[in-house]
């Protein structure tokens, strides 16, 4: 697996796009570039989203990482776990084909999936369903972002009758240019 210490020419050498943070003896992933990292995978119950906690100091927080944590706590029969995870774990899920879906979510980004992970020389393929969780959480925070649906999340800044009082407090400026 690639750390972080690696350039893009390393990676490029490697036929790699991104690496991904792994860390300390249990191999724990913490992210995937500089994004945050989920993992879907069948569990006995159902279906876990796993994420690394903040709790371990290795990974930020964010608004992305918070809204789709949200957005997952909302899905029925979805089990949404702040908790350690190692690469052996998800490549044994991989292997037993209980993997159902990784993917990074950050700023720029969004949400974006993770097709493969290499390591040790060989790639190891991730599922990246079409209609998956990545491609949902891309759509409702896009919908929520352009105001295609109404959401707590979301203030018609443009609708809005801003008393002078208000305005003068929140310093809300708009400039538009065709």
């Amino acid at each position: 697996m690639l750390l972080h210490f690696g350039c893009k020419r390393l990676l490029k050498q490697r036929d790699v796009s991104r690496f991904s943070g792994v860390f300390g003896e249990e191999q724990q992933v913490t992210e995937v570039g500089a994004m945050n990292i989920f993992t879907l995978m069948k569990t006995d119950a159902g279906c876990e989203l796993v994420t690394p906690p903040l709790t371990s100091g290795t990974v930020l927080p964010g608004v992305t990482r918070r809204s789709i944590l949200e957005l997952a706590m909302a899905k029925p029969g979805l089990t949404v776990s702040e908790r350690k995870i190692t690469l052996p774990e998800i490549l044994t899920a991989q292997a037993e084909g209980r993997l159902l879906e990784m993917f990074g979510s950050g700023t720029a980004a969004i949400v974006s999936p993770v097709g493969g992970l290499k390591y040790n020389g060989e790639l190891h393929k991730v599922p990246t369903p079409k209609f998956g969780l990545a491609s949902q959480f891309l759509q409702q925070l896009n919908d929520i972002y352009y105001g295609h649906i109404e959401h707590p999340w979301a203030v018609d800044v443009l609708g809005t009758n801003f008393t002078q009082e208000e305005a003068d407090v929140t310093s809300v400026s708009l400039d538009i240019k065709s």
